[in-house]
């Protein structure tokens, strides 16, 4: 009796484990607008490349998280992404200044 038990509630979560989704099935793309819902800044009125815009945010994230002040990452945001505070964050990150730059001026 106890045995059948034991089966059935390893069955069952054998059948549970089979239902969940794998990280590789989760929709990437729904976290990336999940996480970037703050949109481009309202001065952006170039080019909409997600890609460019995710890796310039990305910049201004680790810009954060280097400074951790509240107002670091809307600061590297302003004036999409070309402010001298970006380039602060860009060289104090040691990241290639041009490279970013020219993406800025795409989507900018």
């Amino acid at each position: 009796m106890v045995w059948r038990i034991l089966v059935g509630i390893f069955v069952t979560l054998v059948i549970l484990a089979l239902q969940t989704p794998t990280v590789n099935s989760i929709n990437i793309n729904r976290y990336i607008l999940r996480k970037r819902n703050t949109g481009l800044p309202a001065d952006c009125r170039g080019r909409y490349d997600p890609s460019m815009i995710i890796k310039l945010e990305n910049v201004c994230d680790d810009c954060y998280n280097l400074y951790k002040e509240p107002d670091v990452h809307q600061l590297c945001r302003s004036e999409c992404f070309s402010s001298s505070f970006f380039k602060q964050c860009l060289n104090a990150l040691l990241m290639i200044e041009e490279e970013y730059l020219n993406m800025a001026e795409v989507i900018g």
